[in-house]
Formats: C-alpha cells, structure tokens, sequence
C-alpha cells in the first residue's frame, strides 16, 4: 500500500513541479507582454510554495510514521524521477496546446505564452477540493483570466469544452483499462 502511494505522489509531484516551472519560465520570459494584473504574481508565489512545502515535507519525513513513505519516495533512482518529470513536462504541454486548439477553434487568438502562465495557475486552483472536478472553480478563472480579452461567455465555452474532452479521454482510457485489464494473481500465504 505504501508504494502504491508513494508512486502516486511521486506522479502527481513531478506534474506540480513540471506545471510551475512551465509558467514561471514563461512568467520570467514574458512577463512585460502579460496583462498586469494581481493574480499574475499567484506564479511566482506558488513556485515559492512549492518549494516550501517541499521543505516541510523533508521535515515530516523525520517522523516516524512517515519514514517508511520516505524510504519508498527515496527508493526511486534519479534516472527514474527526471524520467518521470520529462514526461510530466510532456503532458503538461500537450493539456496547453489542446487549450490553445480550443481557444483557435472558437477563432478566438490568444498568444500562446499567455496560455503558457495562465492555464498552469486555473488547473492549480481547480485542484483545490471545493467542487466537483473543479466545475465552476475552472470557468471562474478562466473569465477572471481571460473573460476582459475574450468576453465571459466564450471563455467559459472554451472552459466548459476543455472539461468534456478531458471526461470524454478518460472514459474512453477508462473503458480500455476495464476491457484488458488482467486479474492480479495473488495468492495468500
């Protein structure tokens, strides 16, 4: 159980790192072409947490309950983590383009840096456990960033059609996964 969980954070750690540091770069390469607003600063300051909570995290680990969780994350070769997280920057860049595919197909021109800053902070707060898969989190930010550019009720299209294609994806894996999935064969001693 404690490897399957530390697998699981280790995955959804690399994908947190990958996705800040995508929109800090482009935070630090463009920041004098983005649209100055107050919520911009919310890349540099989550960077900044990340890597605080990294040190609590390190700090935690000192216990012992959590040692054997430690044991398993450090268990991981360096190899393996940049392997993860060069596949982490993949993904990341490939739910960006699918966005940028959308905002296009809406004929909508959004700059793709923009993109590059602003998405990786709406997945970010849609994460946070007040709704239901981020549904009205995730059209709020995507009309508090884009919504003066683009007028709310197209922003929240593209929202709202950047939800479904990611339901409709994991429905499809998750019907694959069901249809080839083989039974584990555990025996007990």
């Amino acid at each position: 159980m404690k490897k399957a969980i530390a697998s699981v954070f280790m995955e959804r750690y690399t994908g947190l790192f990958a996705l800040l540091l995508i929109s800090l770069i482009f935070f630090i390469l463009f920041y004098n072409k983005l649209p100055k607003q107050i919520f911009l600063w919310i890349v540099p300051v989550s960077f900044f947490g990340f890597f605080v909570g990294t040190i609590c995290l390190m700090l935690i680990s000192k216990i012992k309950f959590f040692q054997k969780f430690k044991d398993y994350i450090f268990s991981y070769t360096k190899k393996q983590i940049l392997k993860g997280f060069f596949y982490s920057l993949i993904v990341q860049f490939i739910v960006i383009i699918s966005v940028y595919v959308i905002f296009y197909g809406f004929k909508i021109s959004i700059s793709f840096f923009e993109l590059c800053v602003f998405l990786p902070i709406i997945i970010l707060i849609s994460m946070l456990p007040i709704s239901v898969s981020g549904i009205g989190v995730r059209e709020w930010c995507f009309i508090l960033f884009f919504g003066k550019s683009f007028g709310e009720p197209q922003v929240v299209a593209v929202s709202l059609l950047w939800f479904l294609s990611q339901a409709f994806a994991s429905t499809v894996g998750g019907i694959e996964y069901l249809r080839f999935k083989k039974p584990l064969n555990v025996k007990k001693k």
